[in-house]
C-alpha cells in the first residue's frame, strides 16, 4: 500500500466513508503542512553550512528551500480558502484560488531565481575554492534525497486530488533535487580542479528555478483561461448519458470548470419525438440529479425530440449526413429538421465542427449549401455551424 492511500485510510472518519470534497481539503492541508516543516528544516541547515564554508551556492539553495516553505503556507492558505461555500459574489465556489496560489508561487521562484543569478555572478568576478567538508556532504546528500521523497509524495497526492497547486510544488521540488545536485558536484570537483565552480552551478542553479517557474506560470494560465477538458471526461459523460434507453444521440457538450472538482456539464440529447413528455423529461431530470452522486458534475441537459417514423425524413437525414462528411469526415450533424411548405422544402440542421477546420474555411456554410443543391436546387437549407468546445468531436449515436 502506497503512502498516499495509507493517508487516505488515517484521514477517513471512523465510519470510512468522507464526501470527496473534505478528504481532498484534509490531503492537501497535510501536504503543505509536510511541506512547510520539510522545507524550513532544510533551509536553516544549508543556510548555516553556506555561512560556515562562505558558498553562494549553497546560500541560495537554502534560500530556495525557504520559499519553498512560503509557497507551502501558501498552499496551506489556498486549501482552507478553496472550501469555503459558494456565495452571492461567487456562486461556483471558491476551487479556483488554487490556480492563483499557484501564480504566486510561480511569481516567489521567479524572484529567487533572478536573486541566485546576481549572487552566481557576484561570485564569478570574485571566486573562492572551498574545500569540501563532510558537513557540506551530508547536509547537501540528505537534502536530495528529502527532496527526491517530497516528489513522489506531491506528485502522488496532486494525481490523487486534481491539484494544479500540488502538482507545481512537485515540479518545484523535482527542479531543487537538480539545483541541490549541482552544488554537491561543485563541492566536490572544486577542491580537485582547483577552479571555483560555485558561481557557474549556482547560474545552473538560478535557470533550473526560473525554468520551473515559468512551467508553473504556463500551466496555471491555462487553468485560468480554460481549456478543453480532458477526453477521458467526455468519453465517461456520453456513455453515461447513452446508458439511458430514451437517449439516441449526444451532441455540443460543453464542460465549464471553476476549479478542481468543480465541473459544470451542458450537453444536448436527441429522443424520440413519439415518447412521452412528461416521461422524458422525469427521466431526464433523474439523469441530472444522479451526475453528481456518479460522476461529481453538476449537469445541465437540453433535449432535442427527432422524427423516427418519417420515411421522407430520415432519408433526407442520411443523405444530409453523407454529403456533409463528403466534404470532410470530421463533420458531423444534429438538431435535422425538414419543414415542408407548398413551394419549398427547408432542411435545418446543426453541423459539429474543429475549431482548426472552422478557422481554416471561413466558406463552409456555403459550402454545404452548394453541395447538397446538387441533389436538389429547390430546397433552402438552413445550417448553423457549431464549434467543438471539447478535445474531439462528440460521438453521434444515431
Amino acid at each position: 500500500m502506497t503512502l498516499p492511500d495509507r493517508l487516505i485510510r488515517r484521514l477517513l472518519p471512523a465510519n470510512g466513508e468522507a464526501h470527496p470534497a473534505q478528504l481532498r481539503a484534509r490531503l492537501g492541508l497535510l501536504a503543505a503542512l509536510v511541506g512547510i516543516i520539510v522545507n524550513l528544516l532544510l533551509a536553516a541547515g544549508k543556510l548555516v553550512t553556506g555561512l560556515l564554508v562562505q558558498s553562494v551556492a549553497i546560500r541560495g539553495d537554502a534560500i530556495n528551500n525557504f520559499s519553498d516553505s512560503l509557497s507551502a503556507a501558501i498552499a496551506l492558505a489556498s486549501f482552507r480558502l478553496s472550501q469555503k461555500p459558494a456565495d452571492r459574489r461567487h456562486p461556483f465556489g471558491h476551487a479556483r484560488v488554487e490556480y492563483f496560489a499557484s501564480t504566486i508561487v510561480a511569481v516567489l521562484i521567479l524572484l529567487i531565481a533572478v536573486r541566485q543569478f546576481s549572487d552566481s555572478v557576484a561570485r564569478i568576478r570574485e571566486p573562492s575554492v572551498i574545500p569540501l567538508s563532510p558537513v557540506v556532504f551530508l547536509v547537501l546528500t540528505a537534502s536530495i534525497l528529502l527532496k527526491v521523497g517530497l516528489y513522489f509524495f506531491y506528485r502522488s497526492l496532486a494525481r490523487r486530488i486534481d491539484s494544479q497547486l500540488l502538482a507545481a510544488t512537485a515540479v518545484d521540488s523535482l527542479s531543487d533535487v537538480l539545483a541541490t545536485g549541482a552544488v554537491l558536484v561543485a563541492s566536490c570537483l572544486s577542491p580537485v580542479l582547483g577552479f571555483d565552480l560555485d558561481g557557474y552551478l549556482g547560474i545552473a542553479v538560478a535557470g533550473f528555478i526560473a525554468w520551473s517557474g515559468i512551467g508553473i506560470l504556463r500551466d496555471t494560465a491555462d487553468h485560468t483561461l480554460g481549456t478543453a477538458p480532458p477526453p477521458e471526461l467526455v468519453s465517461q459523460i456520453e456513455t453515461y448519458l447513452r446508458r439511458n434507453p430514451i437517449v439516441l444521440g449526444v451532441h455540443d457538450i460543453i464542460v465549464h470548470t471553476y476549479g478542481p472538482g468543480r465541473n459544470f456539464v451542458t450537453a444536448d440529447v436527441e429522443v424520440d419525438a413519439r415518447s412521452d413528455l412528461l416521461a422524458t423529461h422525469n427521466s431526464l431530470d433523474n439523469l441530472e440529479r444522479n451526475a453528481m452522486l456518479d460522476l461529481g458534475i453538476q449537469l445541465s441537459i437540453h433535449m432535442d425530440p427527432i422524427v423516427l417514423d418519417d420515411p421522407e425524413t430520415s432519408r433526407l437525414y442520411q443523405l444530409t449526413k453523407e454529403t456533409v462528411r463528403s466534404l470532410d469526415p470530421r463533420l458531423s450533424i444534429h438538431d435535422f429538421r425538414v419543414v415542408s411548405g407548398p413551394s419549398q422544402t427547408n432542411l435545418i440542421f446543426d453541423v459539429s465542427c474543429p475549431d482548426e477546420l472552422e478557422n481554416a474555411d471561413c466558406q463552409l456554410n456555403e459550402r454545404i449549401i452548394r453541395a447538397l443543391h446538387e441533389h436538389d436546387p429547390s430546397w433552402n437549407i438552413v445550417v448553423t455551424i457549431d464549434s467543438s468546445y471539447v478535445t474531439r468531436p462528440s460521438t453521434r449515436l444515431r
